[in-house]
């Protein structure tokens, strides 16, 4: 992958363009009559005292504009006085106007820049994305833990590489808190990369460590395929190494550190990991 544009990861975006997107995400939720992270928050909207205060203004305007070109008309100099406050009233309610709606576009867009950039790379590039989505419905160690209505996926970016599909995303799950308070039995994030590699179910086996952990017979054969030196090697960055899986037909990479969705960098890396992966399909051992 050497044509990806990286420029909406390092480039920061303008907060009215991060706000419309906020509503954008609000209205699906709505219209899907889903209860997602943009429901909740500051909106748009201004506040009631606001077109009161520029529907007052206005006619304020209107009635000393028509007094002071009345007084003009009929030779009274002091007609200019009034210009001047017409012209110095709109002046006072258009910046206080242009504060409020800063003032509002910043607090909806705060929080959501990471996200609105992630979408923005995800769309520069033709993928798929999604700010939040449910669980993921895979076999690997992190998936389906936690209470079915307390899993949740975040930041999925998804495309096709090389014939492979592959997504990319944060799973969060959560076990429900104790009756007795305390901490909940099982809760975690962890972001992962997922590749499919087969049309059926591969033998599993791990990669931590720095090494291959068969888990059943013949997966060795699967892991000289799959886990090539190349592969190792791109797993097993001294500065941040990753884990890594064959489970069920797919392939999947574990970001066991709290990563930045942003990095171009780990992108890079993800892309080269998905790339020194066998073609699609991989062939089960007989």
């Amino acid at each position: 992958m050497t044509d990806i544009n990286f420029s909406s990861l390092v480039k920061p975006p303008p907060a009215r363009a991060v706000a419309a997107w906020r509503e954008c995400v609000r209205r699906e939720d709505r219209w899907a009559e889903r209860h997602g992270p943009a429901s909740e928050g500051p909106r748009l909207a201004a506040p009631v005292w606001v077109p009161m205060l520029a529907i007052g203004a206005a006619l304020l305007c209107l009635l000393f504009a028509g007094t002071a070109l009345g007084m003009l008309l009929t030779g009274d100099d002091s007609g200019w006085v009034g210009l001047l406050v017409t012209i110095g009233l709109a002046a006072a309610v258009a910046v206080v106007l242009l504060v409020v709606l800063r003032w509002r576009v910043t607090a909806v867009a705060s929080g959501w820049e990471e996200h609105y950039q992630l979408m923005a790379f995800a769309n520069d590039n033709g993928f798929d994305a999604a700010p939040v989505a449910e669980g993921g419905d895979l076999p690997g160690r992190i998936f389906g833990r936690g209470l079915a209505g307390n899993r949740v996926r975040h930041d999925v970016v998804a495309w096709t590489q090389g014939g492979r599909s592959c997504h990319v995303a944060t799973e969060s799950w959560h076990s429900g808190n104790p009756p007795d308070g305390g901490l909940p039995e099982d809760h975690g994030s962890c972001r992962y990369l997922a590749v499919l590699l087969a049309a059926e179910d591969l033998q599993p086996l791990e990669f931590r460590g720095g090494r291959t952990v068969p888990t059943q017979p013949g997966a060795g054969e699967v892991a000289a395929v799959v886990l090539t030196p190349q592969v190792q090697a791109l797993l097993a960055v001294p500065t941040a190494p990753w884990e890594a899986e064959v489970a069920g037909p797919w392939f999947l990479a574990y970001q066991p550190e709290a990563p930045d969705p942003l990095d171009v960098a780990t992108w890079q890396r993800m892309f080269a990991l998905v790339e020194a992966l066998p073609p699609y399909p991989v062939a089960a051992p007989a």
